[in-house]
């Protein structure tokens, strides 16, 4: 059986009805991509915050402890070669 031919009303009506189906394809897509775009953004935005606080409380109890500590021998040298200091412990037992 051969395919039967439409008529120009059903062509028009098959085309007003993708160009529907592609104009809220489009809308569906762009509010989905908006919105997960700004929960990313987002999200980051609150790992970044919680970063910050967390590096201001460590400043600001490792001021605390600077400034409780009267001896320097006590104050950590955070550029020190820990791992040089254990070998040389180790070579001097």
């Amino acid at each position: 059986m051969a395919p039967r031919k439409l008529k120009d009303d059903q062509l028009e009506e098959i085309r007003l009805m993708l160009e529907a189906f592609t104009t809220g394809l489009q809308a569906a897509l762009q509010t989905s991509v908006t919105t997960a775009l700004q929960t990313v953004l987002q999200d980051q935005h609150n790992q970044r915050a919680a970063q910050g606080e967390s590096r201001l409380n460590w400043q600001q109890h490792r001021g605390a402890q600077l400034d409780a500590s009267d001896d320097e021998g006590l104050v950590e040298n955070v550029f020190a070669d820990h791992d040089h200091d254990q070998r040389a412990g180790k070579e001097n037992h």
